[in-house]
């Protein structure tokens, strides 16, 4: 597996596993309602990976670029996990988790270069360089656009998270700067949907 390959995929883990519980938190300070499913239409040239969620170019090694797409549970306080969430890697999140805290550019790009220099040492590091609130269907999220450097790799992400008061949607879109899918991601991007 090659190194951008293996980068942009542990980035988009990191994500998730470190954001959830923040959006939790901006989730608890709003009233949303539950969504059932969340669909996007994902770019011909692109087929499913080794992990589910997970869509790769069809010129992999060469093109790294990858689409993924994960829904997170929200387990209530009382909930616990069952052995096959566990098994199957999913993190335990509380609907009380960080109650008052609201995801800002600040706070994602903090926990963002957190978790690469903790995954990658010091030469790793991630910068936000667009962060917007939206709306999709009437479900809040965030549009986010990073940068993430490892040594002299540079991963471009551009992340969607949806927020629904029994799921989180994230959908990631990752290029290096010369895979060139802008226009095909934006197609993409414009037709998420979340459905109740």
């Amino acid at each position: 597996m090659n190194r951008k390959k293996i980068i942009s995929r542990a980035v988009i883990l990191l994500m998730v596993l470190c954001l959830t519980p923040v959006l939790r938190g901006t989730a608890k300070t709003q009233t949303l309602k539950e969504a059932s499913f969340c669909t996007v239409v994902i770019p011909q040239g692109y087929r499913s990976g080794s992990e589910p969620g997970l869509f790769i170019s069809e010129h992999n090694p060469l093109d790294a670029s990858n689409i993924t797409y994960t829904v997170t549970e929200v387990q209530d306080e009382t909930q616990e996990m069952t052995n096959a969430e566990k098994v199957a890697g999913q993190s335990e999140i509380k609907a009380d988790t960080q109650s008052s805290q609201i995801l800002t550019k600040d706070t994602f790009q903090r926990q963002m270069k957190e978790s690469s220099k903790n995954a990658y040492g010091e030469d790793a590091a991630y910068k936000v360089t667009a962060f917007t609130d939206i709306t999709i269907d009437s479900y809040p999220g965030y549009r986010i656009e990073g940068i993430c450097q490892i040594g002299s790799q540079e991963i471009q992400q551009t992340v969607y998270l949806i927020m629904a008061s029994n799921k989180t949607f994230t959908i990631t879109y990752s290029q290096a700067p010369d895979d060139g899918h802008e226009e095909d991601f934006a197609q993409s991007q414009a037709s998420i949907a979340v459905h109740s």
